[in-house]
């Protein structure tokens, strides 16, 4: 899950940015993570929570359009980068 803000819930431009911008490799384009973002979040919500995530991947891997662009499975090289990020740096951002 792409958390960026450390709220506990992902939103679309969370999602799409941590997408696009972690796996150079691939060719989606803005329309391709709007239709992600549905396929995901069939309920149209703001954010999706972890359960809420989990959920929509089933439906994900089971859409024939977008079954590969998300795999959950597979160590990325960048993981350890999304941690040092989400990971609060002083005592303020501990207690938020």
């Amino acid at each position: 899950m792409a958390d960026v803000d450390g709220s506990l819930e992902v939103g679309f431009d969370e999602l799409e940015m941590v997408l696009l911008s972690l796996d150079s490799s691939h060719s989606r384009t803005h329309e391709d993570m709007l239709y992600l973002w549905q396929v995901l979040n069939p309920n149209g919500l703001k954010s999706l929570t972890f359960n809420d995530f989990l959920f929509g991947m089933k439906a994900v891997k089971a859409n024939e359009r977008c079954s590969t662009w998300i795999d959950i499975n597979k160590p990325n090289k960048w993981e350890i980068l999304s941690l040092i990020v989400d990971t609060p740096v002083g005592a303020l951002e501990e207690k938020r």
